[in-house]
């Protein structure tokens, strides 16, 4: 299956690749995805070329005739007086831990292994060049204290997060369905009901059990932190604390829950929603459109004689069926929309 690739908008890839049968091939079949692929067989020729224009994505291979490392030292200095370093995709017939490194010093992205794996690249490719808009971090904060609330939610604010302030801890559980948080800032010591307790009731909540809470308060003392992070906290900040911290530390908390939760609710094969998850987040669409008196569309999309696919060529063919129908869904349906594999 090949998308429509005039209803893709091009996304320039550079192909640097003595071999020229495998650039050539790697150049049809990117094409196929909606990839503006140009091939350089030589190093010295896509020097002058990154000189005049910018790829979104290099692909790389790391042996040149003459120097077995001389694509990984080409990216390492070019990359050096970069602002922004060119993601790159490392090719290689070696899976060598040396060799690894230095791609990881020289910008890679990913290292992929000979013979290359087209739904495996494209995957890759995908998440690089990926232009749907990215949701704001949501963040809970938890403080009894006016001034601190209004401080923190701002420097959040200002680093593109949607912020929710309650000042009153009762109120907490009847707000978290409402908004839904990425991640909950929580003073330690609140009166009526300490940042400890509370957390506790959170963890207590099937829906919120695994989301990240992270505690804010002035409290030093190394064995009160650990406390306090034995009992369903998933880091400790200090107050006061400088913006930088602040945004760095929530912004990679949640990155790393976000991910996790990934590996919890998607398909390995595809990529889209896994069934409980669809199912789940369908139930939650049906519920608020009859709550609010809205239309809701749904569509299921089966293969036709998919099972002689698998009979006649094997399950890895009706595999690379299945995901380039998945990527096809997802190039053409909205951000907004969900995708699912339900089988």
């Amino acid at each position: 299956m090949q998308p429509d690739q005039k209803a893709i908008a091009p996304r320039r890839i550079f192909v640097v690749e003595d071999d020229l049968n495998l650039a050539e091939e790697l150049k049809i079949q990117l094409s196929y995805f909606g990839y503006e692929v140009t091939v350089f067989n030589t190093l010295k020729a896509f020097r002058l070329a990154l000189q005049q224009t910018d790829a979104v994505v290099v692909l790389m291979d790391v042996t040149f005739p003459g120097d077995s490392l001389g694509g990984v030292k080409l990216m390492h200095e070019l990359q050096q007086g970069r602002e922004v370093p060119v993601p790159v995709v490392f090719l290689s017939s070696h899976d060598e831990f040396n060799t690894r490194l230095e791609s990881v010093r020289a910008g890679g992205i990913a290292y992929l292994i000979k013979p290359v794996n087209i739904g495996n690249l494209v995957d890759k490719l995908d998440n690089l060049t990926s232009t749907k808009p990215v949701a704001p971090y949501r963040v809970m904060i938890v403080d009894d204290s006016l001034a601190l609330t209004a401080y923190h939610s701002a420097v959040l604010e200002q680093a593109g997060m949607e912020v929710k302030a309650i000042n009153d801890p009762l109120k907490v559980t009847d707000k978290l369905p409402e908004f839904s948080p990425d991640l909950i800032l929580i003073d330690l010591y609140m009166p009526e009901c300490s940042g400890l307790d509370l957390a506790k009731v959170i963890r207590q909540l099937d829906a919120f059990v695994s989301i990240p809470i992270v505690f804010l308060s002035a409290e030093s003392n190394i064995d009160k932190q650990n406390t306090a992070m034995g009992l369903g906290g998933d880091d400790f900040l200090t107050k006061p604390i400088e913006p930088q911290h602040l945004i760095s530390s929530v912004t990679n908390r949640i990155r790393r829950s976000m991910m996790l939760r990934s590996f919890m609710v998607r398909d390995s094969l595809t990529g889209l929603l896994n069934h409980t998850a669809i199912k789940d987040m369908l139930d939650g669409e049906v519920a608020w459109a009859m709550r609010h008196k809205k239309p809701l569309s749904f569509a299921m999309v089966d293969i036709d004689l998919f099972k002689l696919v698998n009979d006649n060529y094997g399950h890895p063919a009706g595999d690379r069926v299945i995901k380039s129908l998945s990527r096809l869904l997802k190039q053409r349906l909205r951000s907004s929309d969900l995708v699912g594999r339900y089988g």
